[in-house]
């Protein structure tokens, strides 16, 4: 995949950034955790103005005061700094529409009450809805929303999602209560799929089974008796570690009573005792936590590294860098069609490697694709990790374009370093990362698109339209995509270093008998490509996909004459989205080159310097005429 990267600004200029949101004006809403101000940045330059400032002593409202009563933070600094700080945002469903609702929602650690680390609640959170002005470019007007959220110096993520879809005296504890369900350890991100009403929420596991769960009202979710699937039991016989990410796993595996106790280097950081309850049995616990009256438990959607037992693990020397962990932090919901395969994923910052990793959904978004089989083949594609890094990413937002990919990168690095992926992204502390989908490399002629991304289906008998892609100064030179209404692969096009414009799209797919003119069988596809630019000196490669059930249907007609791959052809002709073959057509002859599954497609070149408007493609079988013009049909599983 060959993507576009630059940093709107330098290092450190954020410090410690934690949350992005994309606005409705094509701003980057950011927090600073460490210096309690948001910022309004531009998505295009990276230029960027504080538009809310609540750090210690700040006069933003008016006064710095010296009270609990008022809103900015009540210390310069905290030790131990809490997690998070000023950190949540979400603006108004709302925002920008001329509704009057210019809200935006901020969560932050606003006061330290008391108390000692590992036990206690030492401090105090505050949720604050401010109005954006759009003459002054200041948040202002506060109202407090809560005043007294429990927190403390550990697993105090903050994150806010504004979900369009509740109302506040539904919550299923009590009317009064804010509390909507219980059981998740450090959940530090959520996504909203507005299509299927879900809220998606990403926690840390306490070794491994960092956790992404379908959060749901008066469900329990296991912590700190069930940690990932309670049907593997992997944590049987342990406890999950408290809130000293130092401490052991539990009393019974502890340095005296550990089974193998002379494991090399089996000491001290391995001596100490979880401040959480001995897990027992994760069944058992299921089981009475159903019993209870605090909520129906509920396994997560997907739970990683769900190894057989936490114990090798945990005897494992060497602390973090060898727990079987993303980290995971801010969640989003890719929802758009322009990067192939990509439509209804799921995608995590990751704090512990530095990286991006990505889950696709099905279509009701209640499992991952294509499945938590065990075996290679079956989890190809399941959890796919990008951008690999030095540094750790805290947060992430989509362009409502479907191309460019926000990241804020922490100060800190990565917990246990890169080397994990290839390439590394260039350490950039406090920065925000501007990723680009561009398309794919080429190697050898054949675009470097991933085999494990389908071929678009659609609608049967009508015009299916593909995504418009625009090709220019700044893609012309690669393989760029072209998705179907699903977001999986229709055709590529390589421009080779033209610019062509806007491309239209669309696909045609019969339903019913195979289609037959003058003796010729046809396929139950046509494909149909329009560029804006439609003379050029250089021939350009497009691709074109087809099923390997469409492939299969026109060799199992016997008066097809198709045997095989080999024998299929091409003809392009200029009407489109028709059931029926007419006349008026030019025949692609086929030089094939076998790869290894049944999608094809084909690189077509102009012929005689003349290129058409509507380019129309129709697969026939072996029948078909005298040629005019070449084109290479592939095979590719």
């Amino acid at each position: 995949m060959k993507f576009f990267s630059n940093s709107p600004f330098g290092i450190g200029v954020l410090q410690y950034p934690w949350e992005i949101t994309y606005g409705h004006d094509d701003s980057l809403w950011i927090t600073e955790s460490r210096g309690y101000k948001v910022y309004k940045m531009s998505s295009v330059n990276g230029g960027k103005r504080t538009v809310l400032d609540l750090a210690f002593g700040s006069t933003w409202l008016g006064t710095g005061g010296t009270g609990d009563d008022t809103l900015t933070a009540r210390q310069s600094g905290w030790s131990p700094w809490p997690q998070g700080g000023f950190a949540g945002l979400a603006l108004h469903p709302q925002f920008g529409d001329a509704s009057n609702h210019d809200f935006v929602y901020v969560t932050y650690v606003h006061r330290y009450l008391s108390g000692t680390s590992p036990n206690g609640i030492i401090y105090r959170n505050k949720i604050v809805r401010f109005t954006y002005n759009s003459s002054t470019y200041r948040l202002e007007s506060p109202a407090i929303i809560e005043n007294d959220l429990p927190g403390s110096k550990d697993h105090n993520s903050q994150r806010l999602i504004i979900a369009p879809e509740w109302v506040p005296n539904d919550n299923p504890y009590s009317a009064t209560s804010p509390v909507w369900s219980i059981g998740m350890r450090n959940n530090q991100g959520f996504a909203y799929d507005t299509v299927t009403n879900t809220l998606y929420g990403s926690s840390h596991g306490p070794y491994s089974d960092d956790e992404i769960n379908i959060i749901e009202g008066f469900k329990n979710y296991g912590h700190p008796l069930v940690i990932g699937y309670v049907a593997d039991g992997n944590y049987n016989g342990n406890s999950a570690i408290g809130t000293n990410t130092s401490v052991s796993a539990g009393t019974s595996f502890n340095d005296g009573t550990a089974p193998n106790p002379l494991l090399p280097a089996f000491t001290s950081p391995y001596n100490g005792k979880s401040t959480c309850p001995p897990i027992g049995n994760e069944g058992t616990n299921r089981d009475n936590i159903n019993a209870g009256p605090n909520g129906q438990y509920k396994d997560p959607l997907f739970s990683a590294y769900a190894v057989p037992s936490i114990l090798a693990t945990w005897q494992n020397p060497g602390g973090n860098a060898n727990w079987r962990s993303e980290g995971w932090s801010g969640l989003d919901l890719y929802s758009n069609k322009v990067i192939p395969g990509w439509n209804r994923s799921l995608v995590a910052g990751g704090l512990k490697w530095g990286r991006l990793i990505r889950l696709q959904l099905n279509a009701a978004g209640t499992a991952t694709l294509p499945s938590n089989a065990t075996g290679s083949i079956a989890n190809e594609g399941d959890t796919i990790t990008y951008f690999q890094s030095a540094n750790r990413y805290r947060d992430l937002a989509f362009s409502p374009n479907g191309k460019d990919l926000f990241l804020v990168m922490d100060n800190n690095s990565a917990t246990s370093g890169p080397g994990v992926g290839n390439p590394t992204v260039a350490a950039c502390p406090g920065c925000v990362v501007k990723y680009s989908f561009l398309g794919y490399n080429d190697a050898a002629g054949l675009s470097t698109i991933p085999k494990t991304i389908p071929v678009t289906d659609g609608a049967v008998n009508t015009c299916n339209p593909g995504t418009t892609v625009t090709i220019d100064g700044s893609n012309n030179f690669i393989w760029v995509p072209i998705t179907g209404p699903d977001g999986n692969i229709m055709a590529e096009i390589h421009a080779m270093g033209q610019s062509l414009g806007a491309v239209t799209s669309s696909f045609y797919k019969n339903s019913g008998a195979i289609r037959v003119k003058g003796g010729v069988h046809y396929l139950d596809r046509n494909i149909t490509i329009t560029p804006a630019v439609t003379s050029f000196a250089t021939p350009v490669k497009v691709r074109l996909y087809i099923s390997k059930a469409e492939f299969d249907a026109l060799a199992a007609d016997p008066l097809s004459g198709l045997g095989s791959i080999l024998q299929l052809k091409v003809i392009k002709i200029t009407i489109h989205c028709l059931s029926h073959y007419i006349n008026n057509n030019r025949i692609i002859n086929t030089d094939k080159h076998i790869a290894r599954r049944f999608n094809a497609w084909s690189k077509w070149l102009c012929h005689a310097g003349q290129c058409y408007r509507i380019l129309f493609f129709l697969f026939c079988s072996k029948q078909c005429n005298t040629a005019i013009a070449t084109a290479y049909i592939h095979r590719h599983t």
